[in-house]
């Protein structure tokens, strides 16, 4: 419970001052930005008392469900941001591939129910591969791009930290479990809390700054 409300506090801030400066929003699809990140809060929210309600019944199900729908708004977003035709290219493939192995891991080989962290990790190193486009994009312009005044690099920024700190724990996820290392969860705990308030701490600055034009 302690992480939820750490982790909600600067998801709550973000969606506040998103929902403050909607309309200021540029582009105009980052106006997405703030029914996601409600939908994020409901979610996260009604998955811990769902669980606390029926008894510590398994909610694997509900944040299984939400992978799909963090990660397919991850690759539309960087989809639109893209401009270079293979790089759109590469984020729309990487989008299906998801799809693919998320299909697999958890509809063929039976994982809805349970927790699994394929399609998690799935999920992240492709994000990651798509942010790094984003930014190698930024890197690649002819013209000057004053970085910091650009709400997508805070948000990419962001992301990749985040993905950075699942992808990793993730890829140990079987030797954590087989050697008992986290067996209360503390330490996915406190990745997942620090990684969250600094994610959305870099989604706030980029809702905030001023676009460049």
């Amino acid at each position: 419970m302690q992480e939820i409300i750490i982790g909600s506090i600067p998801l709550l801030a973000a969606l506040l001052i998103a929902a403050i400066r909607y309309k200021k929003l540029e582009p105009t699809w980052l106006r997405l930005f703030p029914w996601f990140m409600m939908l994020t809060f409901l979610i996260q929210t009604g998955g811990y008392f769902y669980s606390t309600l029926q008894h510590n019944k398994s909610n694997h199900f509900i944040f299984n469900t939400y992978t799909f729908i963090e990660y397919a708004f991850y690759f539309s977003i960087l989809y639109k941001s893209v401009c270079k035709p293979g790089f759109k290219t590469a984020v729309a493939i990487a989008g299906l591939l998801f799809v693919v192995i998320y299909t697999y891991e958890l509809f063929i080989a039976g994982s809805y129910f349970i927790y699994s962290p394929v399609a998690c990790n799935a999920g992240n190193f492709l994000t990651l591969v798509c942010c790094i486009l984003y930014l190698a994009e930024l890197l690649m312009a002819d013209r000057v791009v004053h970085f910091f005044r650009l709400p997508m690099f805070w948000i990419v920024t962001g992301l990749m930290f985040d993905c950075v700190g699942g992808f990793f724990y993730l890829c140990f996820f079987d030797y954590i479990v087989k050697n008992n290392v986290d067996a209360d969860g503390q330490i996915y705990g406190l990745i997942s809390t620090i990684t969250m308030v600094v994610e959305y701490g870099f989604f706030i600055v980029g809702i905030l700054v001023k676009t460049d034009v």
